[in-house]
């Protein structure tokens, strides 16, 4: 017995990806059978109607198999019959002495449901959170609502977005030095970039960046031993995923939060205990970081998500939530 795993989780055991085999192949049996059962009840005639569609291609549902083995290569437009076989105007000819069925003089009664009470906390298939999806909550940028999915603006930003993160994954501390070109570029091939942007016209510009304030201080080791009280030796954990147990609020019950920390920090002393930390987390908007009003304002919009961060940080390294900082670093678009 397993869970439901993705295609990349099978691909890595060969026993997974049988027992998925086996329940797509009683999957697909059981539903040719209810699809032969709807076949094949009817007494007189039978109508078929399926959604309209351009494509000619073959599917994997009942109107799919319908139009593969009835209309094969043909687009189903609006209105259009398909396929046909026998006598449209078969009621004609149906025999005078056959009885015709009474009209129903039974009124159902209404059906009431009653969802069961909960008799204990969910504890499996949790529902879930991530904290970048919190601070849609209250707050969404119109920008972000309307823009369509294949929107090559929005592509870009999110692509840019991408990169970056993954470019600053590569730094340590900045006192050990940049990541070099190749280092970028390599990183960059990791990441579905397509045909949207060039990493090779954004190296010298996010080289540049590294190397001048805030960006080049929030990657110093000795500035984050400035910055977190304890004086111990800071430790730093880069692209960090995660995955906690809150409760969701609003009597809605238990939720899996789960996500990553861009750049989190911790101090820790000799014995092992941490005394302050930190959470980094970078963000790519395209804002005026001289407007104080604007970055005061889009902060407030991100506000839930460092929150969650926070409390996530706190449970993951067994510390009060009040020893965690969070820092919102703007570092423009690439």
């Amino acid at each position: 017995v397993s869970l439901y795993a993705p295609n990349e989780v099978r691909a890595l055991s060969p026993e997974l990806e049988a027992m998925h085999a086996d329940w797509r192949a009683k999957q697909l049996g059981d539903s040719i059978c209810i699809l032969y059962v709807a076949l094949t009840r009817a007494v007189h005639a039978l109508e078929m109607i399926v959604p309209p569609t351009e494509k000619t291609a073959p599917s994997l549902t009942f109107a799919g198999v319908l139009r593969a083995t009835l209309a094969p290569g043909r687009a189903a437009e609006p209105g259009k019959v398909l396929w046909q076989h026998g006598e449209p105007d078969w009621s004609r000819h149906t025999r005078p002495d056959e009885p015709a069925a009474p009209p129903s003089t039974l009124v159902p009664a209404p059906l009431r449901l009653t969802p069961p009470a909960a008799s204990a906390p969910r504890t499996r298939m949790l529902p879930r959170a991530t904290p970048s999806g919190l601070h849609h909550t209250h707050v969404q940028l119109l920008r972000e609502s309307l823009s369509p999915l294949d929107d090559s603006g929005a592509s870009a930003a999110r692509a840019r977005g991408e990169l970056a993160h993954k470019w600053l994954e590569l730094v340590r501390w900045i006192e050990d030095g940049p990541p070099t070109r190749d280092q970028l570029l390599e990183a960059a091939a990791t990441v579905a970039l397509g045909d949207i942007i060039d990493p090779v016209t954004l190296v010298p510009g996010f080289l540049r960046a590294l190397s001048r304030l805030p960006l080049s201080a929030v990657l110093s080791r000795a500035d984050a031993q400035r910055r977190l009280p304890g004086g111990a030796q800071p430790l730093v954990w880069r692209e960090r995923e995660f995955a906690i147990i809150i409760e969701a609020g609003d009597g809605a019950g238990p939720a899996l939060l789960s996500g990553r920390f861009d750049r989190l920090v911790a101090c820790v002393d000799i014995g092992g205990v941490v005394r302050a930390a930190e959470v980094l987390d970078f963000k790519t908007d395209e804002i005026d970081t001289a407007d104080a009003a604007a970055v005061a304002k889009r902060t407030e919009l991100y506000r839930p998500q460092l929150e969650a961060y926070r409390r996530a940080a706190a449970r993951v390294l067994r510390v009060d939530p009040a020893l965690v900082a969070t820092n919102l670093i703007f570092i423009g678009a690439l």
